[in-house]
């Protein structure tokens, strides 16, 4: 999770909040995981590709699911043009045939995950499905609200904070230090 120093998510005003260091390590630690988790939310806003590339492993790259409740995701995304290279999973609830249909040709698999009492994806039932997928190394690299879900359900074990050495004040927007603190506590 990239924050600013005082731990806002979202820069108002640049792409990015941290450096070209933070994201190299960032596709390092992409490498040793299976599977990563993202938001139709993440993909939306910020059409990443979420691979590895570092020169020589690419290959490495985990497969990716994306939570998207009601198949919201952009078709026009890059997440979904590379489908045909890397599994791509979306796990979504409310039927949308013509959308179904659409990414199955796009070569992603969907799978249909029922929701918990706050009309979200079931969380825990995301992880078991991934776990029957064949997938035990589990990145979640996602925005406030998926990262925030994942922490309050205390379904994070291990923390990657990059934090960044500008303060964004007001051109920032997305806070998670409330959420830092209760999962600092709970370890």
């Amino acid at each position: 999770l990239a924050v600013s120093k005082d731990f806002y998510t979202i820069n108002k005003k640049n792409e990015w909040i941290t450096n070209k260091y933070s994201r190299g390590r960032v596709h390092l630690i992409r490498s040793h995981h299976d599977c990563l988790i993202t938001s139709s939310s993440t993909v939306n806003a910020d059409n990443p590709r979420l691979t590895c590339r570092i020169m020589g492993m690419e290959c490495m790259s985990p497969a990716r699911i994306i939570l998207d409740n009601k198949l919201k995701i952009n078709i026009n995304s890059k997440i979904l043009k590379e489908a045909k290279y890397y599994k791509t999973f979306i796990f979504y609830n409310k039927d949308n045939k013509k959308k179904i249909k659409l990414l199955k040709k796009m070569n992603v698999r969907v799978q249909k995950i029922p929701i918990d009492g706050k009309k979200n994806l079931d969380l825990e039932l995301v992880l078991l499905k991934a776990k029957k997928l064949g997938f035990s190394r589990i990145l979640l690299e996602s925005g406030l609200k998926l990262s925030t879900n994942f922490l309050s359900n205390k379904l994070v074990n291990d923390l990657k904070l990059f934090i960044s050495n500008k303060n964004l004040k007001t051109n920032g927007s997305g806070s998670i230090k409330k959420y830092l603190s209760t999962f600092l506590k709970n370890k």
